[in-house]
């Protein structure tokens, strides 16, 4: 939801794990599309599940209901990954971290990194993004992203196309130093 309209791809590396602690599960399920909004499947206390616009708000918008988990057709695929490994996904990849050692009240003993790559598009000097989102007001790399690299016009106001504004993409070395 940050950024519309750009092509990514997420990394997600295993630095330290105890070995009773779980890692991740993938799902996938026939309802979402490629061109779906971002979006997350919510398990509710009666056991329905519902298929929320996924935009980091508090109160993340109900797109579709099902009656039971079922309903909603979702599989899942635990990745027992180990220290050291690294997996690649699409941002539309359906993803959680095992619930399991939470729900047992154990603590989690994990340390990953994830990182975010966005594609450039082509002929472009410029992406859209959405400055509204939860990240930019969580992550000081994403501050500092939509502050130095917000394209402003002759006047100094901030340019917008359909009410995103236009970050210029930066030189490689800003996003090293974002790493």
């Amino acid at each position: 939801m940050a950024f519309p309209e750009v092509e990514a791809f997420q990394l997600w590396y295993l630095i330290e794990n105890d070995e009773t602690t779980g890692n991740m599960f993938m799902a996938a399920t026939d309802d979402l599309t490629p061109t779906d909004a971002p979006c997350r499947y919510v398990l509710q206390a009666d056991g329905s599940v519902l298929k929320v616009n996924h935009d980091a708000t508090d109160e993340e918008c109900p797109i579709k209901r099902f009656a039971k988990a079922e309903d909603a057709g979702l599989s899942f695929e635990y990745l027992d990954m180990k220290k050291g490994d690294c997996l690649i996904f699409s941002k539309r990849t359906l993803h959680m971290s095992d619930p399991r050692p939470h729900l047992e009240g154990a603590s989690v003993n994990r340390l990953a990194m994830n990182v975010r790559v966005l594609v450039k598009p082509r002929d472009r000097s410029t992406f859209n993004v959405w400055t509204g989102h939860r990240y930019f007001s969580l992550m000081s790399t994403m501050k500092r992203l939509a502050k130095s690299h917000v394209r402003k016009d002759e006047k100094g106001e901030l340019v917008k196309v359909d009410g995103y504004k236009q970050v210029s993409i930066p030189s490689r070395s800003f996003l090293t130093a974002l790493q």
